[in-house]
């Protein structure tokens, strides 16, 4: 009987949450890798990248968890990626041309190995964001970012960015 009313308790939290401030969200996951190849990061000469992420919802919060992988190019070093490095991922609308950035912060691992897992849970005002430079000039608000998220988006490219 106490796991049926704490079930009940849970399933109704999560439908406040997944209906706050009047939008909809569907608890949505997205769930994929992307890969880029033949490109240069400051001295870094990357012949293939891939992130593995997953896009999801938990209490009403989106959850982003992503892990890296690389193959060097020529004369890179095995260790060339720095801690201030991070990934800028742009998402696109599955139908239409409307983009926005989402930074992500992975470990970059050692060449060829899979870096640790990153999870990071976002505010609904902080998720999705414009970046010039790599630094954060404005982000959506909530419900801007709970439209977009629930419209259906994907994974369009990434870049890495090192901030100084």
């Amino acid at each position: 009987m106490k796991k049926n009313i704490f079930f009940l308790l849970f399933f109704f939290s999560q439908n406040i949450f997944a209906q706050n401030n009047g939008v909809t969200i569907a608890q949505v996951s997205l769930e994929g890798t992307i890969t880029k190849t033949q490109f240069v990061h400051k001295n870094c000469a990357v012949s293939e990248m891939s992130i593995l992420y997953t896009f999801s919802l938990f209490g009403g919060y989106p959850i982003i968890t992503a892990s890296v992988k690389w193959k060097s190019g020529i004369l890179t070093k095995s260790s060339c990626f720095k801690n201030n490095d991070f990934i800028l991922m742009t998402l696109q609308l599955k139908t239409g041309n409307k983009e926005v950035s989402i930074k992500i912060n992975p470990q970059i691992p050692s060449l060829g190995e899979l870096g640790k897992e990153y999870s990071h849970t976002f505010a609904w005002d902080e998720i999705f964001c414009a970046y010039k430079k790599g630094k954060n000039i404005s982000c959506w608000s909530a419900k801007e970012a709970k439209e977009f998220w629930d419209a259906r988006f994907l994974v369009k490219t990434f870049s890495v960015v090192r901030i100084h």
